[in-house]
This record gives structure tokens, sequence and C-alpha cells, in this order.
């Protein structure tokens, strides 16, 4: 059988092609939040590509997290109960609109599965937003695909464009089409991302780490990666005129979701930003499509294949590739430093430690004024800004600030502690990120200059 695939669903990401050397990239984490910062900025992007492979330890499995409810302008703990986690986000492609990182974002979602021991269920995460205008359109949506196991490397391979987005997770994947899903040609950026829900919400109540291996930027070749997974599904798709495409799943392949998958939280939606799309997976007229699978093809309620569409539904056993594995590969990883984390989010005022009792407030009081290290204000910001260094005695300290292209626009060198204002109002207003080092301690924030 050919298997034939054409730019309308899966344009190439073409331009930048890269690979990380192979050893690991760490985020270590004791903090809501954590990423790497920006790699492979590129302009004008149609299609983005990023696939890798991730080092998940068993500590990443935390059905319940710590919440705290912080109080302005004291900044106490009042409550130290547990929460469930929530869904985090690990990885991230993002499309820029009005010079906004958080406009159109793919990522990596994960969260705990408390029904099943060291298992992590994994999601396409996706929302279309403008925040200039503060309109959220159709699209908010977290996918299931699969679930894997602590102590594995599961290989994941993220794709995004104009009007598809798809998500491979080790044999699993989920494909989401929409012509003008996103508006036009956007500047776009990659990056490590390591979520544990947000500070001020619930946070992780052990240390943990997860590596980024063998990393790869905007590779050719989605279509024939995404055809080589045992499970397909097909939801929230349109498949216009002139598209022509054939999927093929080694087991199974879905087209929509089915009505108890959908009850079961298969496709999530955050409360406020409501996704009126559920299941769909439609085919145009005049759209050629095809879906293949080696034992079981199933049309949920929500697909239809229109009058004058060509729809081909079809079963063909294929040899499995050399190198086919039905489990993501064991790991043998060291054990991380145990104990729960004491300080969280320095940089924006978050924190927890292991006491849950109100005669502790004084001493979390402490920890916070001896440990937070920084503070950074007002932001936004005109055009000028104050870091004031308040944190343990330094020698001295540096300052970077880099535009939304990672160009270098702002730099001091040796600064004393103490309060320093950076002026960044020769340069254009939007996005800014201001990197703080001091010795081995680094710290990363994103100021708009408004």
């Amino acid at each position: 059988m050919n298997m034939f695939t054409f730019s309308q669903i899966f344009p190439e990401p073409t331009g930048m092609a890269a690979t990380d050397p192979d050893e690991a990239k760490d985020i270590g984490k004791c903090q809501g939040t954590t990423y790497s910062g920006l790699q492979a900025i590129k302009t004008n992007t149609v299609a983005r590509r990023y696939s890798f492979g991730l080092a998940i330890w068993n500590e990443l499995y935390q059905v319940k997290g710590k919440k705290f409810d912080i109080c302005s302008p004291n900044f106490n703990c009042t409550s130290c109960s547990d929460c469930e986690e929530g869904w985090n986000k690990i990885g991230r492609i993002t499309f820029i609109r009005n010079n906004e990182l958080n406009n159109n974002k793919l990522h990596i979602g994960w969260r705990a599965d408390p029904a099943n021991d060291h298992q992590l269920k994994m999601s396409a995460y996706f929302h279309e937003v403008d925040w200039g205008k503060k309109e959220w359109p159709d699209y908010f949506v977290s996918h299931y695909i699969t679930n894997v196991h602590t102590g594995t490397e599961p290989y994941i391979d993220m794709y995004m464009s104009l009007e598809t987005i798809a998500l491979i997770v080790h044999e699993s994947a989920v494909v989401m089409r929409k012509p003008g899903m996103i508006p036009d040609n956007k500047q776009s950026y990659l990056t490590r991302t390591f979520y544990f829900q947000e500070p001020f919400v619930c946070v992780a109540k052990q240390k943990m780490k997860i590596e980024f291996r063998n990393q790869h930027y905007d590779w050719s070749g989605f279509p024939e990666q995404l055809n080589t997974c045992k499970y397909i599904t097909v939801n929230i798709s349109e498949f216009e005129s002139g598209d022509e495409h054939t999927f093929y799943a080694y087991e199974e392949m879905y087209g929509s979701i089915s009505d108890e998958n959908m009850n079961l939280g298969y496709v999530q939606y955050e409360s406020g930003h409501p996704n009126p799309v559920k299941q769909k997976c439609i085919i145009s007229s005049g759209a050629d499509i095809t879906f293949s699978a080696g034992e079981k093809i199933i049309l949920y309620p929500g697909f239809y294949a229109q009058p004058g569409s060509h729809f081909v539904a079809e079963i063909i056993q294929k040899e499995k590739y050399p190198g086919y594995h039905d489990e993501p590969k064991k790991l043998n990883l060291p054990p991380l430093e145990q104990g729960e984390c004491s300080i969280i989010n320095r940089n924006s005022e978050s924190f927890y430690s292991d006491t849950e009792n109100s005669e502790n407030i004084q001493y979390i009081e402490e920890i916070l004024t001896e440990q937070q290290f920084y503070r950074l204000y007002p932001n936004p910001h005109p055009g000028i800004f104050t870091i004031n260094w308040i944190g343990e005695s330094i020698s001295q300290y540096s300052i970077q600030v880099m535009n939304i292209m990672g160009h270098l626009v702002y730099e001091r060198k040796n600064l004393q502690q103490g309060i320093t204002q950076v002026d960044i109002s020769t340069h254009p207003k939007g996005i800014y990120f201001v990197k703080l080092q001091a010795g081995d301690k680094v710290f990363t924030e994103k100021v708009i200059y408004q």
C-alpha cells in the first residue's frame, strides 16, 4: 500500500533542523515551574517539530501536592493541606502573537494516575488565545493519549503547524486538525519545561528531576513517524477539500472518541475556558483520507464523511519495523535526594515547608526573610525596573536582559548586594527575559515592558 502525505496536513518544519548532544538535559525541581530558556527561535513559522526522549524519575509519581494560601503583602502561610496535583506540563512549542509568548502553545501534559501505581497519564495540552484582546477562542484542550511508567524513557514527538497539532508519546498518538486554528505565520520557540501545577496552587512534596535526551528540532518526516505508532486517535479535526493523507496504526485507529472516554475526561477542559468541540472528525467534500490499521478501526459518533469526500477504512497487517518496542526502555536512574522541598519559586515569593500548623507561621516567615534571593519590581514596567538582591550574602552578581528573539539588550556584571535599576526604555515595548546569576545560582524571570 502506498503511504502518501501532502503539506496541507503536515507541512515540513524546514529551515532549522538541529540535534542536541546526547548528554542529558537536566531540569531539577523544587518549585512550581521550571524551564531552561528559549531554544530554536524561528520567524514566519508554518510548522515546528520537537522530539526527545525523557527520563522520568519515580519521584514524579506524586498523587497529592501541598496547597498554600499566600496572603499579600506579608505572604504568610495560612494553610498547608494536601491537594490534588492536577495536570502538569513538560516540553513546549509556542507560536507568538503580538509579542506575547502565551498565545498558541502545545505541551505534553502529565499527571499521576492514582489507579495505576507509578504510572503517569500523558496528554496533548494546547490552547489558542489572543492575550492582547483577552479573548479565548474555540481551542483550549488537554487530550489524553496514554500512560507511561516512571523509571522509563518514553519517546515524545511534538508537532504543531497552523492547521494541525499532533503528539506522539511512545507508541500512541493523537491528531487534531482545523484549518485556520492559528490565524497566520508566527514567530515561535521551543523550550524544555517542567510544571508541577502552578505557584500558589499545588506544588510538589518531594524533590524531583527529569532529563531531556536526544533532542531533535524541526526534523522532517513527522508523518512517517506517526505511521509507526500502535494507536492513533484523530479527534477535534476537520479535513478540508484538497487534503490527502493516509494514517496507519499497527494495531488500532480511532476516528473521534467514545462518549465514555469523553465522560472519563479523555478530553479535558479548564473551567472558564470552554471548548465547545469535544468529539469531531469530519472529512469534508473534496478531501481524500484513509484510515488503516493492523487490527481494528473504530469510528465513533462525531466522525462524519461528507458527500463528495473520499474516505477509506481498511485493515492491513504490516511487519513491525526493526527496533519496535511495546514498552519504553527501562532506566536505572540514581536515587534523588529525599526530603520535602523547603522553598519554592523564591523569585515569585511562593514557598512551602514541611510545617503545617499555624504556630509555625513565624518559622516560615523567617525562612522567607533569610532565603529569598531577590525582588524584581514593578512588573509590568514602563521601561525601567528595579532588582533588589536581599537574600544571602554574596560577593557579586550579574544581570542579563534578552528580548523575545533571545538577543542580549542589557548586561551588567560585578554588581553588589542591594538595589539596582535596569533601564531598557530605548528598546521596543514587549516581553523580555531577565537572567540573574550569582555563583552557581541562576534565576530567569519574564518581564513586560508596556
